[in-house]
Protein backbone atom coordinates (compact mmCIF):
# COMPACT_ATOMS: atom_id res chain seq x y z
CA UNK A 1 0.00 0.00 0.00
CA UNK A 2 0.97 3.63 -0.32
CA UNK A 3 3.05 4.52 2.74
CA UNK A 4 3.93 8.19 3.11
CA UNK A 5 5.34 9.18 6.53
CA UNK A 6 3.91 12.70 6.42
CA UNK A 7 0.42 11.25 6.95
CA UNK A 8 1.37 10.54 10.55
CA UNK A 9 1.68 14.27 11.24
CA UNK A 10 5.12 14.02 12.82
CA UNK A 11 7.68 16.80 12.94
CA UNK A 12 10.38 16.58 10.31
CA UNK A 13 13.73 15.33 11.61
CA UNK A 14 15.47 14.38 8.40
CA UNK A 15 14.79 14.10 4.69
CA UNK A 16 14.40 11.15 2.37
CA UNK A 17 14.80 11.08 -1.37
CA UNK A 18 12.76 13.37 -3.60
CA UNK A 19 10.19 11.14 -5.30
CA UNK A 20 9.57 13.60 -8.11
CA UNK A 21 6.46 15.04 -6.50
CA UNK A 22 7.61 16.34 -3.16
CA UNK A 23 10.26 15.77 -0.52
CA UNK A 24 8.81 13.66 2.24
CA UNK A 25 9.72 14.10 5.91
CA UNK A 26 10.94 11.05 7.78
CA UNK A 27 10.91 10.64 11.54
CA UNK A 28 13.73 8.68 13.14
CA UNK A 29 12.54 5.47 14.76
CA UNK A 30 14.22 2.56 16.47
CA UNK A 31 13.33 -1.05 17.16
CA UNK A 32 11.41 -1.99 20.26
CA UNK A 33 13.29 -4.40 22.47
CA UNK A 34 10.41 -6.83 22.05
CA UNK A 35 7.72 -6.53 19.34
CA UNK A 36 4.19 -6.79 20.72
CA UNK A 37 0.70 -7.52 19.40
CA UNK A 38 -1.53 -4.45 19.72
CA UNK A 39 -4.64 -6.03 18.17
CA UNK A 40 -5.96 -9.38 16.99
CA UNK A 41 -8.74 -9.24 14.41
CA UNK A 42 -11.08 -12.03 13.34
CA UNK A 43 -11.15 -11.80 9.55
CA UNK A 44 -14.24 -13.97 9.17
CA UNK A 45 -12.23 -16.33 6.97
CA UNK A 46 -10.72 -19.69 7.84
CA UNK A 47 -7.46 -18.78 6.11
CA UNK A 48 -5.81 -15.42 5.46
CA UNK A 49 -3.47 -15.40 2.47
CA UNK A 50 -3.31 -11.66 1.66
CA UNK A 51 -3.80 -8.47 3.64
CA UNK A 52 -3.79 -4.87 2.47
CA UNK A 53 -4.30 -1.89 4.77
CA UNK A 54 -6.97 0.70 4.07
CA UNK A 55 -5.67 3.62 6.15
CA UNK A 56 -4.82 2.54 9.72
CA UNK A 57 -8.12 1.09 10.91
CA UNK A 58 -9.34 -1.17 8.10
CA UNK A 59 -7.83 -3.96 6.06
CA UNK A 60 -8.66 -5.87 2.87
CA UNK A 61 -8.37 -9.64 3.32
CA UNK A 62 -8.42 -12.60 0.94
CA UNK A 63 -8.09 -16.31 1.55
CA UNK A 64 -8.29 -19.49 -0.51
CA UNK A 65 -11.45 -18.48 -2.39
CA UNK A 66 -12.71 -15.70 -4.64
CA UNK A 67 -13.94 -13.50 -1.78
CA UNK A 68 -12.15 -10.28 -0.81
CA UNK A 69 -13.38 -8.67 2.41
CA UNK A 70 -12.78 -5.30 4.05
CA UNK A 71 -12.91 -5.45 7.84
CA UNK A 72 -12.29 -2.95 10.63
CA UNK A 73 -10.28 -3.28 13.83
CA UNK A 74 -13.22 -4.94 15.62
CA UNK A 75 -13.65 -7.53 12.88
CA UNK A 76 -16.81 -5.91 11.50
CA UNK A 77 -17.25 -6.56 7.79
CA UNK A 78 -17.43 -3.28 5.87
CA UNK A 79 -17.46 -4.63 2.34
CA UNK A 80 -17.51 -7.96 0.54
CA UNK A 81 -16.69 -8.55 -3.10
CA UNK A 82 -15.85 -11.44 -5.38
CA UNK A 83 -13.22 -11.60 -8.06
CA UNK A 84 -14.90 -11.22 -11.44
CA UNK A 85 -13.51 -14.56 -12.64
CA UNK A 86 -14.31 -16.51 -9.50
CA UNK A 87 -10.65 -17.39 -9.02
CA UNK A 88 -8.42 -16.67 -6.03
CA UNK A 89 -6.71 -13.24 -6.11
CA UNK A 90 -2.94 -13.63 -6.05
CA UNK A 91 -2.17 -10.21 -4.56
CA UNK A 92 -3.84 -6.97 -3.41
CA UNK A 93 -3.00 -3.31 -3.02
CA UNK A 94 -4.79 0.03 -2.74
CA UNK A 95 -4.22 3.29 -4.63
CA UNK A 96 -4.08 6.63 -2.84
CA UNK A 97 -7.64 7.57 -3.97
CA UNK A 98 -8.82 4.26 -2.48
CA UNK A 99 -9.27 1.92 -5.44
CA UNK A 100 -8.55 -1.73 -4.67
CA UNK A 101 -6.25 -3.49 -7.13
CA UNK A 102 -5.93 -7.27 -7.34
CA UNK A 103 -4.04 -9.75 -9.50
CA UNK A 104 -5.94 -12.58 -11.15
CA UNK A 105 -3.11 -14.88 -12.18
CA UNK A 106 -5.50 -17.40 -13.74
CA UNK A 107 -7.26 -14.93 -16.03
CA UNK A 108 -3.97 -13.02 -16.50
CA UNK A 109 -5.48 -9.67 -15.49
CA UNK A 110 -5.02 -6.90 -12.97
CA UNK A 111 -8.40 -5.61 -11.84
CA UNK A 112 -9.47 -2.35 -10.22
CA UNK A 113 -12.42 -2.08 -7.83
CA UNK A 114 -14.30 0.90 -6.46
CA UNK A 115 -17.78 1.20 -4.95
CA UNK A 116 -18.45 -2.46 -5.64
CA UNK A 117 -17.75 -2.16 -9.36
CA UNK A 118 -14.69 -3.60 -11.04
CA UNK A 119 -12.96 -4.05 -14.36
CA UNK A 120 -9.73 -5.51 -15.74
CA UNK A 121 -7.48 -2.61 -16.62
CA UNK A 122 -4.36 -4.67 -17.40
CA UNK A 123 -4.57 -7.82 -19.50
CA UNK A 124 -1.77 -10.16 -20.55
CA UNK A 125 -1.57 -13.05 -23.03
CA UNK A 126 1.38 -15.19 -21.94
CA UNK A 127 2.24 -13.63 -18.58
CA UNK A 128 0.54 -14.20 -15.25
CA UNK A 129 0.47 -11.24 -12.81
CA UNK A 130 1.69 -12.51 -9.45
CA UNK A 131 2.29 -9.43 -7.30
CA UNK A 132 1.30 -5.77 -7.30
CA UNK A 133 2.46 -2.69 -5.39
CA UNK A 134 1.51 0.99 -5.44
CA UNK A 135 4.53 3.30 -5.22
CA UNK A 136 4.99 6.51 -3.27
CA UNK A 137 4.66 8.44 -6.54
CA UNK A 138 1.33 6.73 -7.30
CA UNK A 139 2.64 4.38 -9.98
CA UNK A 140 2.08 0.62 -9.89
CA UNK A 141 4.56 -2.23 -10.11
CA UNK A 142 3.46 -5.66 -11.32
CA UNK A 143 5.51 -8.87 -11.17
CA UNK A 144 4.74 -11.41 -13.90
CA UNK A 145 5.59 -15.03 -14.63
CA UNK A 146 5.47 -16.84 -17.98
CA UNK A 147 4.68 -20.55 -17.96
CA UNK A 148 5.81 -20.78 -21.58
CA UNK A 149 9.17 -19.10 -21.08
CA UNK A 150 9.75 -20.23 -17.50
CA UNK A 151 10.93 -16.79 -16.38
CA UNK A 152 9.68 -13.57 -14.83
CA UNK A 153 9.75 -9.83 -15.27
CA UNK A 154 8.59 -6.74 -13.42
CA UNK A 155 6.75 -3.86 -15.09
CA UNK A 156 6.23 -0.35 -13.76
CA UNK A 157 3.22 1.65 -14.97
CA UNK A 158 2.20 5.27 -14.62
CA UNK A 159 -1.46 5.65 -13.68
CA UNK A 160 -3.03 8.39 -15.73
CA UNK A 161 -6.57 9.54 -15.04
CA UNK A 162 -8.70 10.75 -17.93
CA UNK A 163 -10.79 13.58 -16.52
CA UNK A 164 -12.47 14.46 -19.82
CA UNK A 165 -15.26 11.91 -19.51
CA UNK A 166 -17.18 13.91 -16.94
CA UNK A 167 -17.97 13.48 -13.30
CA UNK A 168 -20.71 10.92 -13.95
CA UNK A 169 -18.12 8.39 -15.13
CA UNK A 170 -16.88 6.01 -12.46
CA UNK A 171 -13.34 7.00 -11.54
CA UNK A 172 -11.99 3.51 -12.17
CA UNK A 173 -13.07 3.87 -15.82
CA UNK A 174 -10.76 6.86 -16.05
CA UNK A 175 -7.77 4.90 -14.73
CA UNK A 176 -5.38 4.54 -17.67
CA UNK A 177 -2.10 2.66 -17.07
CA UNK A 178 0.87 3.59 -19.23
CA UNK A 179 3.95 1.37 -19.41
CA UNK A 180 7.01 3.08 -17.98
CA UNK A 181 9.66 0.43 -17.36
CA UNK A 182 10.23 -3.30 -17.96
CA UNK A 183 12.71 -4.95 -15.61
CA UNK A 184 13.83 -8.42 -16.65
CA UNK A 185 17.58 -8.68 -17.28
CA UNK A 186 20.74 -7.71 -15.45
CA UNK A 187 23.69 -5.90 -17.05
CA UNK A 188 24.99 -9.22 -18.44
CA UNK A 189 21.71 -9.97 -20.14
CA UNK A 190 20.75 -12.73 -17.71
CA UNK A 191 17.33 -13.04 -16.10
CA UNK A 192 17.04 -11.20 -12.81
CA UNK A 193 14.19 -13.42 -11.63
CA UNK A 194 13.26 -17.06 -11.97
CA UNK A 195 9.77 -16.99 -10.42
CA UNK A 196 8.94 -13.46 -9.24
CA UNK A 197 5.96 -13.31 -6.91
CA UNK A 198 5.47 -10.55 -4.34
CA UNK A 199 6.78 -7.05 -5.03
CA UNK A 200 7.27 -3.84 -3.04
CA UNK A 201 8.83 -0.42 -3.49
CA UNK A 202 11.13 0.94 -0.81
CA UNK A 203 9.77 4.45 -0.30
CA UNK A 204 13.07 5.74 1.05
CA UNK A 205 15.23 5.07 -2.03
CA UNK A 206 12.66 3.81 -4.60
CA UNK A 207 14.32 0.38 -4.86
CA UNK A 208 12.09 -2.43 -6.13
CA UNK A 209 12.09 -5.57 -3.97
CA UNK A 210 10.82 -8.92 -5.28
CA UNK A 211 10.44 -12.35 -3.66
CA UNK A 212 11.62 -15.03 -6.02
CA UNK A 213 10.05 -18.42 -5.36
CA UNK A 214 12.32 -20.00 -7.93
CA UNK A 215 15.43 -19.30 -5.87
CA UNK A 216 13.97 -18.62 -2.39
CA UNK A 217 15.59 -15.21 -2.37
CA UNK A 218 14.64 -11.53 -2.41
CA UNK A 219 16.01 -9.64 -5.41
CA UNK A 220 16.43 -5.86 -5.14
CA UNK A 221 17.00 -3.46 -8.03
CA UNK A 222 17.12 0.32 -8.06
CA UNK A 223 14.39 2.53 -9.53
CA UNK A 224 15.96 2.20 -12.98
CA UNK A 225 15.91 -1.59 -12.78
CA UNK A 226 19.64 -2.04 -12.19
CA UNK A 227 20.61 -4.94 -9.94
CA UNK A 228 21.57 -4.02 -6.38
CA UNK A 229 21.61 -7.19 -4.29
CA UNK A 230 20.07 -10.56 -3.43
CA UNK A 231 19.02 -11.47 0.10
CA UNK A 232 18.93 -15.13 1.15
CA UNK A 233 18.93 -17.09 4.37
CA UNK A 234 22.71 -17.32 4.60
CA UNK A 235 22.82 -13.57 5.27
CA UNK A 236 20.59 -13.87 8.34
CA UNK A 237 21.58 -15.21 11.75
CA UNK A 238 20.74 -18.71 10.42
CA UNK A 239 18.33 -19.31 13.24
CA UNK A 240 16.28 -21.24 10.71
CA UNK A 241 17.56 -23.80 8.23
CA UNK A 242 15.17 -22.87 5.41
CA UNK A 243 13.70 -19.67 3.95
CA UNK A 244 10.59 -19.20 1.81
CA UNK A 245 10.05 -15.48 1.07
CA UNK A 246 6.41 -14.48 0.67
CA UNK A 247 4.92 -11.00 1.00
CA UNK A 248 7.34 -8.05 1.21
CA UNK A 249 6.72 -4.59 2.67
CA UNK A 250 8.90 -1.62 3.62
CA UNK A 251 8.51 0.90 6.42
CA UNK A 252 9.23 4.61 6.88
CA UNK A 253 12.84 3.86 7.86
CA UNK A 254 13.61 1.99 4.65
CA UNK A 255 13.62 -1.40 6.38
CA UNK A 256 12.55 -4.32 4.21
CA UNK A 257 10.27 -6.81 5.98
CA UNK A 258 9.92 -10.27 4.45
CA UNK A 259 7.33 -12.87 5.44
CA UNK A 260 9.01 -16.26 5.79
CA UNK A 261 6.38 -18.89 4.99
CA UNK A 262 8.60 -21.77 6.08
CA UNK A 263 9.17 -20.51 9.62
CA UNK A 264 6.15 -18.27 10.34
CA UNK A 265 8.29 -15.25 11.06
CA UNK A 266 9.42 -11.95 9.57
CA UNK A 267 12.98 -11.16 8.42
CA UNK A 268 13.92 -7.49 8.77
CA UNK A 269 16.84 -6.15 6.71
CA UNK A 270 18.03 -2.66 5.89
CA UNK A 271 18.05 -1.10 2.42
CA UNK A 272 21.61 -2.35 1.84
CA UNK A 273 20.91 -6.04 2.63
CA UNK A 274 22.16 -6.02 6.22
CA UNK A 275 20.16 -8.43 8.38
CA UNK A 276 18.72 -6.60 11.40
CA UNK A 277 16.37 -8.92 13.27
CA UNK A 278 13.58 -11.46 13.22
CA UNK A 279 10.04 -10.76 14.34
CA UNK A 280 9.20 -14.22 15.62
CA UNK A 281 8.08 -13.85 19.21
CA UNK A 282 4.33 -13.49 18.61
CA UNK A 283 3.36 -17.12 17.91
CA UNK A 284 2.11 -16.55 14.37
CA UNK A 285 -0.11 -19.32 13.02
CA UNK A 286 1.11 -19.43 9.43
CA UNK A 287 2.58 -16.34 7.74
CA UNK A 288 2.19 -15.33 4.10
CA UNK A 289 0.46 -11.96 3.59
CA UNK A 290 1.67 -8.88 5.46
CA UNK A 291 1.30 -5.11 5.17
CA UNK A 292 2.37 -1.93 6.97
CA UNK A 293 0.10 1.03 7.68
CA UNK A 294 0.96 4.74 7.83
CA UNK A 295 1.90 4.43 11.51
CA UNK A 296 4.47 1.67 10.83
CA UNK A 297 2.30 -1.00 12.40
CA UNK A 298 2.78 -4.43 10.85
CA UNK A 299 -0.39 -6.33 9.87
CA UNK A 300 0.10 -10.09 9.58
CA UNK A 301 -2.51 -12.43 8.17
CA UNK A 302 -2.44 -15.89 9.70
CA UNK A 303 -2.96 -18.66 7.16
CA UNK A 304 -3.90 -21.30 9.72
CA UNK A 305 -6.12 -19.31 12.12
CA UNK A 306 -7.90 -16.84 9.85
CA UNK A 307 -6.91 -14.01 12.19
CA UNK A 308 -4.94 -10.82 11.60
CA UNK A 309 -2.39 -9.68 14.13
CA UNK A 310 -1.28 -6.05 14.31
CA UNK A 311 2.28 -5.85 15.59
CA UNK A 312 4.19 -2.85 16.92
CA UNK A 313 7.94 -3.19 16.46
CA UNK A 314 9.16 0.44 16.17
CA UNK A 315 9.17 3.43 18.48
CA UNK A 316 10.26 7.05 18.15
CA UNK A 317 14.00 7.35 18.61
CA UNK A 318 15.40 9.29 21.54
CA UNK A 319 16.33 12.88 20.81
Amino acid sequence: SLKTPEKEGFIEKNIIKDTGKEILPRVAKEFLLMPSISATIDSGSDHVQRVCCQETDEVWVSGNGSVITRVDMEGNVREILHTSSGYVPHDLDVTEPGELLYCDSTEKTVNVVQNGKQRAFLQYQNWRPMGIAVTVAGEIIVSLYSDLEGCSKVIKYCLGRNEEQGQETLSLERLQPKLRKVIQYDERGENLYRYATFVAENGVNNDICVSDHGTNTVVVVNHEGKFRFVYHNILSQRKYDTFFPCSIVTDSQGHILIADGDNDCIHVIDCNRQFLCYIDNCSFAGVCGIDIDFADKLWIGEVDSGKIKVVEYLQLADE
